[in-house]
Formats: structure tokens, sequence, C-alpha cells
């Protein structure tokens, strides 16, 4: 069966228009269940393909948070909550093919980077903001294996003949951290490979060098939720 017809009205038709997941949050289950900064649901973008068994999983950049002022504006923002997410987004494929050309058809995946630290933390606990009546969720890691775990039971992903893990930026540095963990989950016939488009942050564009030019969506995307209204009271 393909990843398209095990998930349904999940997934997006072959035009390539992935359709936004939100990954639910039992009741019962507050401490562990997958959250952006704002303690929204986490979100994921989804296409599915009725003929291939190659993906394309993409994590999306944007840089880390560092203190609570920085992190409580970014969950105001697309950095930090899912609603604001659209509900389609065109995706891609970057499966490479023998002739150097990119395959066409796969199944895409594109990771929304609502955590402010590359899917690498986990607190059980909403952390309370100091100085406010707001509080922050860091389920990074949780993030990444509800998304996993979707893939496998609703997507077709347990399937997979060819894996390509990729992303820019604090994406990029996110397919270092986590690719092993989410090839240990594969057993995939062929390959499992990772791709990074450098730099990993911008501000060290002068020390990482890649054939790549990056791009600067998330930059702007940081630079309006820091210019919003709602975070010049912080």
């Amino acid at each position: 069966m393909s990843a398209a017809d095990q998930a349904g009205e999940a997934v997006s038709d072959s035009t390539g228009i992935g359709k936004l997941i939100k990954l639910p949050q039992p009741k019962g289950e507050e401490a562990t269940y997958p959250a952006a900064l704002d303690g929204s649901p986490f979100g994921f973008y989804f296409s599915g393909s009725n003929a291939s068994t190659k993906w394309t999983i993409n994590i999306q950049g944007g840089g880390w948070c560092y203190d609570e002022k920085d992190c409580l504006c970014r969950a105001k923002g697309s950095l930090g909550t899912s609603n604001v997410a659209t509900p389609s987004k065109r995706l891609g494929c970057s499966n490479p093919l023998p002739d150097g050309s990119v395959d066409r058809d796969c199944n895409s995946v594109d990771l929304l980077y609502l955590d402010g630290a590359s899917f690498s933390g986990y607190r059980a606990a909403p952390w309370p903001v100091s100085g406010t009546n707001e509080s922050l969720w860091f389920r990074g890691i949780k993030n990444l294996d509800a998304t996993i775990d979707w893939l496998f039971e609703q997507g077709g992903l347990g399937g997979a003949t060819e894996v390509l893990l990729k992303g820019e930026s604090a994406g990029g540095l996110s397919t270092f951290l986590h690719a092993d963990r989410v090839g240990s989950r594969l057993k995939v016939r062929e390959r499992t490979t990772k791709s990074l488009r450098c730099p990993l942050f911008s501000h060290f564009k002068q020390v990482f060098v890649c054939s790549s030019v990056p791009s600067l969506s998330y930059q702007k995307r940081a630079q309006r939720d820091r210019n919003d209204e709602k975070c010049s009271q912080f």
C-alpha cells in the first residue's frame, strides 16, 4: 500500500502540495506530548507519492533562541507557534539520480521549526517566564520523534528504499544531531543520507564554506517576529 493510501486525506495528491499535519496532544500526556514553544501542537507538511518509495525529509532552519526574552518573543511568531502556519505548502524532492539530476517524485516532508534549539531539547514541565504570566514549552526531541512515529504509522515510511534527511542553518545542524537517531529506526534497503546547506547560522557565515547559497527566508521571519508589537513589551 502506498504512503498516500495509508495516510488517506492527510496527504496531498501527486502535485507536490503538502498538507499541514498537526500532531495530537492527548489529555493526560501533557508531560510528553509534542509542542511548539507556545504550547500549540507541533506541525509538519507532508506530500505522499503514489509511486515512489524515496523520501526527502527537510528540517527548517531559523537560528536558536538563547534566553527567556528571546524564546518568548519567538513563541509569538512563525518560529514558535503552529497557529500561524499555512494549511498547505509546495514541497519538493532532493533525492539524487545517477546522472546528477534530482528525482521529481518522492514522499516529501517539511518539519516546522518551532522549538528554537534544533529539535534537541526536552523539559517535561512548561518553563514559567519570570515577570510574566506566560510559559514556554521545550519539546524539540519529542517533536522529532512524534513526527517520525506518525510517518511510520500513517505515512508509509516503513516501506522507504531511500531517505534523504536535509536542512539548512539550524535545520542543517539538526541533520547532524539526529541523522543517526532517525536512521536507526529505518530499514532502508538502499541508503539513508543527510544533506546540509551552510552556513549553520548567519553570523558564522565567514567560517562555514559551502557550495550552495543559503536562504535568507528564516532571517526575514525572525526579524519580522522581533519587530512584532507583541514583542515590544519584553
